[in-house]
């Protein structure tokens, strides 16, 4: 076919479930000249049960009556013009019809039982596709149990046969699973949620929300979010297994909620950008991936990387922070001066364009712009580790009871330092910022866990060492309370990182409270209450609870 149309999505909602037996693949214009010899339609059982399709007839694009056969619960059968051929390039034995074939430009193809009553119809175009269209591609349900009647659910096979004909490779799977994703982008309706609830996407891609069975819609129209740069809307809520595609062709950012949960935060955004070819898109997994000297294999390579702001900046005349995933997959930033008009906040989501570098092991992205997405963003729960290596390298991570190898590495050097802890079993190098509020304190005593973002600072190739744990502020250091002779259930001491008050909730009748430092010393004596004004210098102390039972517990001044 010639002057082919452009793809025109359908944009609607439709639901999950249908006739059983569906029309599931369509080979219309293989790439063959003149007789097309490569024709075929596959059909589903997508139910249950088996059916008895004897015959079933196809009566109008081609005159086929199936001959006495059983078709199981997910299996397929496939009629075709040439069994021969078909075999000779898909391996699979097919059923010859009698008559007719398949049109280029359009056709009707419709299955009814042995009693003439209608079973199934697709009416296909060849502007669904370029690629079905003489191209080598098959047309392609992309989920069995959707609206075969929808273009929406209709994609050119990626299902490559490593067979050429008129030198196009053959793209098809005929008696075999469809590979095709109905959409680029998938959002699933649970609950009172849009899972996820912020995506980016390019121009000219689709996003599919498929519906849990909950009563919900999905509404962008511009009536309610005026910004959008087009609408888009589902139809009013409903129930039930269904599904709804739309695809986005102007970008900017679109925002959408669920007519009935949107008060309650069931709301949605889709962010949609142009490619940019001098900066593809990199997830951050592939970025960092390395070779057999720990060196990334992205070096030197410029790229678009988004992701959520961790941390503070710890360079005060440009700009270095970390940027994380939902994965917990992360990578540094770096812009040596300036700050391009941006104020480090953890929580913001941003996407950045540089180049991919290293500096002694560790991966980040020399930038060249920055654009603040979002801010707010959820945080990932930190991984508990309990060894650090290049998995860890930009991962918010956690290592739980561990204390100070030597408490003389606490030597808060105005450049910062690095001191070394140990769960036990094996030692870390904990490494204390001079941007962070943690510098400057005293050094933690006794046992604690740790949070903080995996780093690396290994000056010489191959880079397979010096990891590092770098906590982001000092309620990062979690301390680790022993309560000998006091049921927990009794007392309860809040906040343990506190500014300037600290409150006590106690059954126990105590007398007197006493502060010490991480030394000894002592720096507050007073008399029992609730609530306690801190007035010390920032940094770690043991809270003393003192009368017919004792108590003690740390807790941070900031």
């Amino acid at each position: 076919m010639k002057n082919l149309l452009s793809i025109l999505f359908v944009i609607g909602m439709t639901q999950l479930n249908y006739s059983q037996i569906v029309i599931s693949e369509i080979m219309y214009n293989p790439p063959e000249s003149g007789t097309d010899f490569l024709e075929y339609i596959e059909f589903y059982n997508a139910g249950n049960n088996s059916v008895n399709i004897n015959d079933y007839k196809i009566p109008d694009a081609v005159v086929f009556t199936f001959p006495d056969t059983v078709l199981q619960a997910g299996s397929y059968i496939v009629v075709c013009v040439d069994s021969v051929r078909l075999d000779s390039i898909f391996q699979i034995k097919g059923l010859e019809w009698v008559s007719g074939g398949l049109r280029n430009t359009d056709e009707v193809i419709t299955l009814l039982d042995a009693a003439g009553n209608f079973v199934d119809s697709v009416h296909y175009f060849s502007s669904w596709s370029s690629s079905t269209n003489g191209n080598g591609a098959s047309l392609e349900l992309c989920r069995v149990t959707a609206d075969n009647s929808m273009q929406v659910y209709w994609r050119a096979s990626v299902s490559n046969t490593q067979q050429e004909v008129n030198a196009k490779i053959v793209l098809g799977s005929p008696g075999n699973a469809n590979q095709v994703a109905c959409a680029d982008h998938t959002v699933n309706l649970m609950a009172s949620s849009f899972i996820p609830n912020d995506i980016s996407i390019y121009v000219g891609e689709q996003v599919e929300w498929i519906n849990g069975g909950g009563l919900h819609n999905v509404n962008g129209d511009q009536s309610i979010f005026r910004d959008n740069p087009e609408s888009f809307y589902s139809g009013p809520p409903a129930s039930g297994n269904w599904s709804f595609i739309h695809q986005f062709n102007t970008a900017g950012t679109y925002e959408y909620q669920c007519d009935i949960h949107g008060p309650s935060g069931m709301t949605g955004v889709v962010r949609v950008k142009n490619k940019d070819v001098n900066y593809p898109d990199i997830p951050i997994a592939l970025l960092r991936t390395t070779n057999a000297n720990g060196v990334i294999d992205s070096v030197d390579k410029r790229c678009t990387v988004e992701g959520t702001v961790y941390g503070v900046n710890l360079r005060p005349a440009g700009l270095q922070f970390t940027i994380i995933d939902n994965a917990n997959d992360g990578i540094g930033v770096f812009l040596s001066s300036g700050n391009l008009n941006y104020t480090v906040n953890e929580g913001d989501v941003v996407r950045i364009k540089g180049l991919a570098t290293q500096f002694n092991g560790l991966a980040q992205i020399n930038l060249d712009s920055l654009k603040l997405l979002s801010t707010g963003a959820a945080l990932v729960l930190p991984t508990i580790v309990n060894l650090l290596d290049e998995t860890t390298e930009s991962q918010l991570i956690q290592i739980k009871n561990v204390e100070l190898v030597d408490p003389m590495t606490w030597t808060n050097n105005p450049l910062g330092f690095t001191a070394k802890i140990t769960d036990g079993n094996r030692e870390f190098d904990l490494r204390i910022d001079n941007d962070v509020n943690i510098h400057g304190t005293m050094p933690p005593s006794g046992k604690f866990n740790v949070t903080g973002i995996g780093s690396q600072f290994d000056a010489s190739s191959p880079y397979f060492d010096n990891y590092q744990i770098m906590p982001r502020y000092l309620s990062d250091i979690e301390l680790v309370t022993k309560n000998a002779d006091i049921n927990p259930k009794e007392i309860y001491i809040f906040p343990t990182v506190a500014h300037d008050m600290i409150y006590i909730t106690s059954d126990v009748p105590f007398t007197r409270i006493k502060i010490t430092d991480v030394n000894g010393k002592q720096v507050m004596s007073q008399k029992f209450t609730h609530s306690v004004e801190l007035d010390m210098d920032p940094g770690i102390y043991w809270i003393q609870l003192i009368g017919t039972k004792s108590f003690q517990a740390k807790f941070i001044k900031i």
